[in-house]
């Protein structure tokens, strides 16, 4: 959906995609939260990603949880 008539997300999307084939989904899930939290499509895209990794693992592996919370918590939100 949201890489359809936009390039920006198109080409992350494949990005990626290589990604995953490379190195499953907690590849994908760190190289989504190591990047700058932006306000636009392509966030918002890659976190709706992160969602759905999160949500399938919820059941079977803490890591990836651990892992989002850990970026989360070392992000400095200016609070």
């Amino acid at each position: 959906y949201y890489a359809k008539d936009d390039s920006e997300c198109d080409t992350r999307l494949k990005e990626l995609k290589n990604i995953y084939d490379e190195g499953g989904e907690k590849a994908v899930v760190e190289d989504i939260m190591s990047k700058d939290v932006g306000d636009d499509k392509k966030t918002m895209m890659e976190y709706l990603i992160v969602d759905g990794c999160l949500i399938r693992s919820l059941g079977n592996d803490t890591e990836l949880l651990n892992n989002v919370l850990e970026h989360c918590y070392d992000r400095d939100y200016g609070f």
